[in-house]
């Protein structure tokens, strides 16, 4: 249609200098490239006929024989366009009609590459009869590195996400509940990294974000624009709720009822905010992984981002997620274990010694991952838990799982035989479940290991309990 439009003015104008030697003709004026919009970065999209092949349903299961309630369903393994990135599983999302699920996922290649090397990716896959069965693709950017993921009205996805170029970042991409969008709108957000994200009762979203970090509130709507440090007015949309720390450390923000609660870690001791009364609960202990790079990161004069990934090394920036029900707070402190605080009247009501991150809560039972696997407790009195089903990957020599489990550490059973330990898992981000046909599904992201998908029989009993 332009190029038809052009052609007859240039006609038009042909006529009206035939009809007078008065009409002059100028230089015409170029039609304006459309104008970019550097807030918006694209997200190459991989149909699902590419992806078939990282789907396999499992066979049995490797608990010990007196636990015979938890069975590996199937496994999802990591995508297989830019394989280069080493991509670690990060979220997992299941719709309310538990037909189709979503996996985020995270260049690992960030941990000892520079920022170039960053990568993010979103699944989004099939479910029938409770058991993932066909991709419909994989959208990827290699731009930003995808955290958590949050389905907003099922029509937007929200993704907790850093950007190389502009350090904390909300992406929002559009989803009309048959297809994905092509692109990410970058939402900037103060700090390195947004770790984590939620949807409040009252319409609200609300972000945590990690080293150098902070939280705050946006509408869905909020401008798609990079975070200014220098303007503070320039960041309309988005409420800071308290200033930048370095030690603030977020790691994860769960709404429970009208009350938000943040997970984050101060270097010496983990800690829960509660948002609403602005009020922190202390855990005692710090929320510990294996040593981690910092996403440490500096602004030149011209407000470009420079980063600094090898500089300094801890154990404080690492992954964790906190569950809530009732007056309980259920956290994977990583080497510290699952731990139970009592919200109200503070202090834990129990605690283990099994290395934990992951964590999901329902009505029936809390389910924890770790480096070794996955375990599923029975709520007892006093917020103390009571193992009910167990999927690791060694055992000592009367069938118990080895509790931390180190890669290459040594272990002997009551005979003194060697236990094998080596690690099926990586680092296990995140759990989630629900429940189908009188049945629990439960998916675990288990970072460069991909994702592992279990079904639990509620009402099987332990083999040492079956006539």
């Amino acid at each position: 249609m332009k190029k038809k439009y052009l052609f007859l003015a240039g006609f038009a104008a042909m006529v009206l200098a035939a009809c007078s030697d008065d009409v002059t003709t100028d230089t015409p004026t170029p039609t304006p490239e459309p104008e970019v919009n550097e807030n918006v970065v694209p997200l190459e999209i991989f149909d699902g006929a590419s992806q078939q092949g990282r789907l396999t349903l499992s066979a049995g299961t490797r608990a010990a024989e007196k636990w015979t309630r938890l069975k590996e369903v199937a496994q999802i393994a990591p995508p297989t366009a830019y394989e280069d990135l080493d991509w670690s599983a990060t979220a997992v999302l299941i719709r309310g009609d538990h037909k189709t699920g979503f996996v985020t996922w995270h260049s690992n290649r960030q941990a000892n590459n520079p920022a170039e090397e960053w990568g993010g990716a979103l699944d989004w896959f099939d479910i029938k009869e409770n058991v993932p069965t066909e991709f419909n693709g994989v959208g990827i950017n290699k731009e930003l590195k995808f955290n958590n993921l949050l389905l907003y009205n099922d029509r937007q996805f929200f993704v907790s996400a850093t950007s190389y170029k502009t350090g904390a970042t909300i992406g929002r991409i559009g989803f009309s509940g048959a297809q994905m969008g092509t692109t990410v709108e970058c939402i900037g957000f103060p700090g390195s990294s947004v770790n984590a994200i939620a949807a409040t009762n009252d319409g609200k979203l609300i972000a945590v974000s990690g080293y150098e970090g902070t939280y705050g509130t946006f509408a869905a709507d909020v401008e798609a624009k990079p975070w200014d440090y220098e303007v503070a007015e320039n960041n309309k949309g988005i409420e800071v709720r308290t200033p930048m720390s370095e030690t603030f450390g977020g790691k994860y923000v769960v709404v429970d009822g009208n009350n938000a609660y943040i997970l984050r870690n101060n270097n010496d001791e983990g800690k829960i905010l509660n948002v609403g009364f602005g009020e922190e609960l202390g855990l005692e202990v710090p929320l510990l992984s294996a040593e981690k790079s910092a996403e440490d990161y500096w602004i030149d004069e011209d407000g470009e981002i420079h980063w600094d990934l090898s500089a300094d090394k801890k154990k404080y920036y690492g992954k964790h997620v906190l569950a809530v029900k009732g007056n309980y707070a259920y956290v994977g402190a990583g080497q510290n274990g699952l731990r139970v605080y009592d919200i109200n009247k503070g202090g834990c009501t129990w605690n283990n010694e099994t290395t934990t991150t992951g964590v999901f809560v329902d009505d029936d039972f809390v389910y924890a991952a770790s480096g070794a696997g996955l375990r599923v407790y029975k709520y007892s009195e006093d917020g103390k838990l009571e193992l009910f089903a167990f999927q690791v990957t060694a055992y000592d020599g009367d069938g118990e799982p080895v509790k931390n489990l180190v890669p290459g550490g040594e272990y002997t059973d009551e005979n003194g035989n060697e236990i094998d330990t080596t690690p099926d898992f990586h680092s296990c981000n995140f759990v989630t479940a629900y429940e189908a046909d009188g049945m629990k599904y439960i998916y675990v992201a288990f970072g460069q290991s991909g994702v592992r998908v279990y079904k639990l029989d509620p009402n099987a009993p332990a083999e040492d309990d079956a006539e």
